[in-house]
């Protein structure tokens, strides 16, 4: 049976205090193995609420979050990075085959710094990128149907708020 308080339905749900959490429980798993942190706060109980689906919703279909770390927050519909935060997951809009042409567009805004990479199912980086004004595109060709994705920033908070496929296109806007 799963015990994971819901988002949106239980006021449990990023109602702790970090401040009054004991130093020793900061970085310890809940009470069913997963991260005790997620959305910025921690939840009053014995089980955090996993936002990881909310995120990936935010970021558009065929999005997967498989990790982020504990002060990647949801606001508004996008997902917010601050100062070393980091967002992971992958990425599956089409039928595997040989030569899948892959495009990626970051936006950014501010002093922020967004540096991702692309990684075939097997780790082998596909293409790397690094934007901190403006926007840059990234392209490359790969043959699995999965893309991993990996994104961190540095500096000043941006706001990650698109991931959309445009025939056999990916766009990334960091706010």
């Amino acid at each position: 049976m799963d015990y994971s308080p819901v988002v949106g339905t239980n006021p449990a749900v990023d109602a702790g205090s970090i401040e009054h959490t004991a130093a020793e429980l900061i970085g310890c798993p809940d009470a069913n193995g997963g991260q005790r942190i997620y959305n910025g706060a921690i939840d009053i109980g014995a089980v955090e609420a996993d936002w990881r689906d909310l995120y990936a919703a935010a970021l558009g279909k065929f999005v997967n979050v498989t990790s982020a770390t504990e002060k990647v927050t949801l606001s508004g519909g996008k997902v917010r990075l601050g100062d070393g935060d980091e967002i992971a997951g992958t990425w599956a809009p089409c039928t595997s085959g040989l030569g899948i042409r892959y495009s990626a567009t970051a936006e950014v805004e501010g002093a922020c710094v967004l540096s991702g990479e692309f990684t075939d199912v097997s780790g082998n980086t596909l293409a790397a990128a690094e934007v901190s004004s403006g926007m840059e595109n990234v392209s490359f060709r790969g043959k699995d149907a999965i893309v991993g994705f990996r994104f961190g920033s540095v500096g000043e908070e941006g706001l990650l708020s698109s991931f959309m496929q445009k025939a056999n296109a990916m766009v990334f806007v960091l706010r």
